[in-house]
C-alpha cells in the first residue's frame, strides 16, 4: 500500500511485532499480508511496517486457530 493511504499518526509495528501480538508466526503475518487479510503495510526490505491499528482490529475478530481441515471425499 503506497504510504500516502497511511495515516501519518499511526503507530507502527514490524512483523515479528505484529506476530507476537497476534500469537503467531512471523511467516503466518508476512502470509496473511499476501492473501489480503491484512490490507495495510509498508514493505521495507524484506520485511513490514503494519500500523497498530490494523493489528488492534485483526486481533479483535474471532479467529479459529489452526489450519482449515481438508475437505475428503466423503465430505463432498
Amino acid at each position: 500500500m503506497p504510504f500516502s493511504k497511511l495515516n501519518s499518526m499511526d503507530q507502527f509495528l514490524t512483523t515479528r511485532d505484529a506476530a507476537r501480538r497476534l500469537n503467531v508466526t512471523d511467516t503466518r503475518v508476512r502470509q496473511m499480508i499476501r492473501d489480503g487479510v491484512i490490507l495495510r503495510s509498508i514493505k521495507i526490505g524484506r520485511d513490514h511496517l503494519i500500523p497498530l491499528s490494523e493489528i488492534v482490529e485483526l486481533a479483535g475478530k474471532d479467529r479459529k486457530p489452526g489450519r482449515p481441515k481438508k475437505a475428503h471425499d466423503h465430505d463432498l
